[in-house]
């Protein structure tokens, strides 16, 4: 009976001998699987050109491919950094040896930047007529851009054009949108629209600018009138209005052809009529001027500037 009873004890140790040799086995398993090649990187969704960390999350020596392949000899270290050029997937290795080599692939999917668009145009303040220079200044940051596209105003010639640099003009003063679109390489398109202010053209001087004459007779009564002429440019619309009992018409006029006179005006005019003379051409700022006669005393001048289609007269600019 005693030996059966040290038999049982004796195997009863063998086991609790072998856990414990399990026991402590486990930890060494453990270590095992910390050397195996596993990386992560950041951030998850990469663009072109974007520097991606890449870190290991292994023990041992750590080296790195990029170029599809996968002999892990373009980089060196625990943690590196690397950037992708055009947009697509690929293979990044991780070799790892701490005594042994293991090895892990990830293939990394690298995003398309998108273009990015943008222009100017010249001259800055441009009026109803003049040609506007609309020039791209648009980029893609991973590549080439592949189309450029116009769409200008409210039709006309060059509503649509498709070039980096194109010339437009509008014949309608107002505020125009203009938009470029551009495409890349993948197929990402980006547009930008601009409202371009389309101005009156600015209007000019009459020149030469037109001089009023009037020569005459200073008299108790009014003044006897011996000459009226208008010295104004070829073409330019030169008329007179009179106010006044003793005028021999209300309002005359005649196209310039240098000098125009008015004979039927070399009278006496009596003290309080008014003579009023424009001077006027398309596009440009003439002349008014008005005579008021007085009794024994020179007649009362005042000159003004007219804008072509206005009513009133203006300060001349100046």
């Amino acid at each position: 009976m005693a030996i059966g009873f040290a038999s049982a004890q004796r195997r009863r140790l063998l086991t609790v001998g072998a856990l414990a040799v399990v026991a402590l086995l486990v930890p060494a398993a453990a270590s095992r699987a910390d050397s195996a090649a596993s990386f992560t990187y950041s951030p998850a969704a990469p663009l072109t050109g974007q520097p991606v960390m890449f870190t290991s999350t292994s023990t041992g020596t750590k080296r790195w491919g990029f170029n599809n392949n996968d002999d892990c000899a373009d980089a060196e270290g625990g943690t590196v950094q690397h950037s992708f050029p055009t947009a697509g997937q690929y293979p990044v290795w991780l070799c790892v040896n701490d005594g042994t080599t293991s090895k892990q692939m990830r293939t990394i999917t690298v995003l398309n930047r998108p273009p990015i668009a943008s222009f100017t145009y010249s001259p800055s303040n441009p009026v109803v007529g003049e040609p506007v220079t609309l020039t791209s200044t648009s980029l893609d940051p991973d590549g080439p851009l592949v189309a450029e596209d116009w769409a200008m105003g409210t039709g006309g010639p060059l509503a649509h054009a498709s070039a980096a640099t194109v010339t437009r003009s509008w014949s309608v003063p107002g505020v125009y949108p203009v938009t470029l679109q551009v495409r890349d390489r993948d197929g990402a398109s980006r547009a930008a629209t601009r409202w371009i202010p389309v101005h009156h053209k600015p209007l000019r001087l009459l020149g030469p600018f037109p001089v009023v004459r009037l020569v005459g007779q200073v008299t108790a009564k009014g003044t006897e009138v011996e000459l009226l002429t208008v010295q104004a440019p070829r073409g330019a619309r030169v008329s007179v209005r009179c106010h006044g009992r003793k005028c021999p018409y209300r309002r005359a006029g005649a196209r310039s052809r240098g000098v125009v006179r008015f004979r039927r005006l070399q009278r006496l005019l009596p003290a309080g009529t008014v003579l009023e003379l424009s001077v006027t051409k398309r596009g440009t700022i003439g002349k008014y001027t008005r005579f008021r006669i007085r009794r024994g005393l020179t007649p009362a001048r005042l000159d003004r500037c007219l804008k072509s289609g206005a009513k009133r007269p203006m300060r001349c600019p100046g």
